[in-house]
């Protein structure tokens, strides 16, 4: 069996509005940006994975029940227009938490590579076919660069502070390009 190809995408600030006041919505009012939408259509042939640090959750802003009616609703959304999220995996925990339950230094918050490891061996994906689009050096490109998977740095950075293997886009639609020229989508048919 081929592996699949994968993208991984982090949530807040890529996929929804980045404001800070957005992190302690509840998570159904959250609502991905028509850009996103775009992106994730001209990706749908890939295995789609959102990867989210949820520190809302840890500082009790809401609850993991309502992450969950969020992340349900986020994925009918996307269904809608075609696209299919495979899933949404998220750290409720900090070190800071408020919540006592999640008050705790853990190995799946990003920078971590627990989430990404853990999907490339769910889909038997070597690091090498799969891609990381975040918005943060610390976390998102460090996971990305720890798992060996391709990492597409959102947003304009100093390019002194940008480690040299991470590919860097303006906008998520310019991602996507990256995406597909690293990973070019598989063929479809065929004899």
């Amino acid at each position: 069996m081929a592996s699949e190809r994968i993208v991984f995408f982090d949530y807040h600030g890529v996929l929804t509005d980045g404001s800070l006041a957005s992190l302690t919505e509840p998570p159904h009012e959250r609502f991905v940006t028509e850009e996103a939408r775009t992106a994730l259509r001209n990706l749908r042939s890939y295995v789609l994975i959102i990867i989210s640090n949820q520190v809302g959750v840890a500082r009790g802003d809401f609850t993991e029940a309502d992450l969950i009616v969020g992340v349900r609703h986020l994925k009918r959304d996307l269904l809608n227009i075609g696209v299919r999220i495979e899933t949404f995996l998220y750290c409720p925990h900090h070190p800071c938490a408020r919540v006592p339950a999640f008050h705790i230094e853990c190995t799946c918050r990003k920078p971590s590579p627990f989430y990404v490891l853990k999907s490339l061996g769910r889909f038997q994906a070597h690091p090498a076919q799969a891609a990381f689009v975040g918005d943060t050096i610390e976390t998102d490109m460090e996971c990305a660069l720890s798992a060996g998977v391709i990492p597409v740095l959102l947003g304009t950075h100093d390019p002194a502070t940008v480690p040299a293997k991470v590919l860097c886009a303006r906008d998520l639609a310019e991602a996507a390009l990256l995406v597909r020229r690293e990973l070019p989508p598989p063929a479809v048919g065929g004899i």
